[in-house]
């Protein structure tokens, strides 16, 4: 089974970003998120209403996975998806477009949003294509979400809760190796075959089924403040 992880990373002006080197082991997807980053943000910079913060997130997963019943195959799969998160945000640390709206529907939101396919091959200039893409779009809605959370704001009492939208984390620059994923798929389909099909010779029994899953799930991020990391795991 996949080990899943969840990357806490946070920034300040984008004005600040850093050129951290791409670390020894990082794939050619980790340069083109920081390439893409820098000049995003280069692009963006003249806005009436720049992003203050800026963050490219890929997640890889490869997987293997089947699954029989009473002893006869009903799925054998493998493949390999990849898909891009990104945060950005406009205003400032104390208020940006993730603020809550409150008394209405559609409050905090314009920062991320849903995650979106990226290609799954290496190729740095289809990789930085899709993320010149996302991240415009990303940001218009921002735009849009921040003069929502301004006028909500002004109309509103104030509000009990004083903090801000977002805390400043030092960078971070780490990359290990990806893992190795080998695996014999008819092996497992044996395995399942096997774990299910004693259960066919009792007629009392209405259901039987055996799943394996196996899969590597590899990382990237990247944010404005320097922050590049790649981690790998089984």
């Amino acid at each position: 089974a996949s080990v899943l992880f969840a990357f806490a990373c946070a920034g300040v002006a984008a004005g600040r970003a850093h050129a951290a080197e791409v670390p020894k082991n990082a794939t050619p997807v980790l340069g083109a998120m920081q390439a893409e980053l820098a000049r995003s943000l280069a692009a963006l910079k003249g806005q009436p209403v720049p992003p203050y913060f800026l963050s490219y997130e890929i997640t890889e997963t490869r997987r293997t996975a089947v699954s029989s019943s009473f002893g006869a195959l009903v799925a054998s799969n493998e493949g390999t998806t990849r898909v891009l998160d990104i945060d950005l945000r406009v205003g400032s640390p104390a208020l940006d477009n993730t603020h809550a709206i409150r008394g209405g529907f559609g409050g905090g939101g314009g920062g991320g949003g849903s995650a979106t396919s990226i290609p799954i091959e290496d190729s740095p200039d289809a990789i930085r294509a899709t993320l010149w893409y996302q991240t415009d779009r990303r940001f218009k809605a921002a735009v849009e979400q921040f003069t929502r959370v301004k006028t909500n704001v002004q109309v509103k009492v104030a509000e009990e809760d004083k903090s801000g939208d977002f805390a400043a984390e030092p960078a971070q620059v780490f990359a290990e190796p990806p893992a190795t994923f080998a695996v014999d798929r008819r092996a497992l389909e044996e395995k399942v075959r096997r774990y299910t099909a004693p259960f066919a010779a009792n007629p009392r029994i209405y259901a039987a089924q055996a799943s394996l899953s196996v899969g590597v799930e590899t990382r990237w991020y990247a944010n404005s403040e320097g922050t590049l990391l790649q981690t790998s795991q089984p």
